[in-house]
């Protein structure tokens, strides 16, 4: 997925604004709030299901995110936005030097036992924030089509 998606820029917007912040006392959107964020959105994204990515063959899940499909196919979403199955994993590999990371569907338990769930009770304010400023997200709001237009803007609300 180009980095130049509407919906990247738009989810951008807000997750580095000071309100969106205040969720994540000590953490970053990338260490420690991934599994946060990714709740919330699935909260707004029908159908929508929370994947972990890493050393999963070692039961560690590194990163959290949210697949959603999109036009028939699964895209994975994250703070950096919209991401092909081939991009997520160069992105893990990339960012932490992590060799032939595994992507599944989250073992929530897994996910509590490595304290990934620790801002899960901020979950139905971040989700309320995030459909405050994103609007409705929808299949439409997430299409690849939307990087197929030079001209930037923001993805249909």
């Amino acid at each position: 997925m180009k980095p130049d998606h509407p919906f990247n820029q738009d989810l951008l917007a807000v997750l580095d604004s000071e309100q969106a912040y205040e969720f994540l006392p000590t953490q970053t959107w990338m260490e420690g709030g991934c599994t946060l964020l990714a709740m919330a959105l699935q909260q707004l994204i029908p159908e929508s299901q929370l994947y972990s990515v890493g050393r999963l063959n070692r039961g560690i899940p590194d990163h959290t995110v949210l697949s959603v499909d999109v036009e028939g196919e699964p895209f994975y979403l994250d703070y950096d936005g919209l991401h092909t199955q081939f991009e997520l994993i160069q992105k893990v590999k990339q960012e932490w030097g992590l060799v032939n990371p595994e992507l599944a569907p989250s073992d929530l338990q897994l996910l509590d036992d490595w304290g990934m769930l620790d801002l899960e009770s901020s979950v139905p304010a971040l989700t309320k924030l995030l459909e405050s400023k994103l609007g409705p997200i929808n299949e439409d709001r997430l299409s690849p089509s939307w990087c197929e237009d030079d001209e930037p803007g923001l993805a249909p609300q």
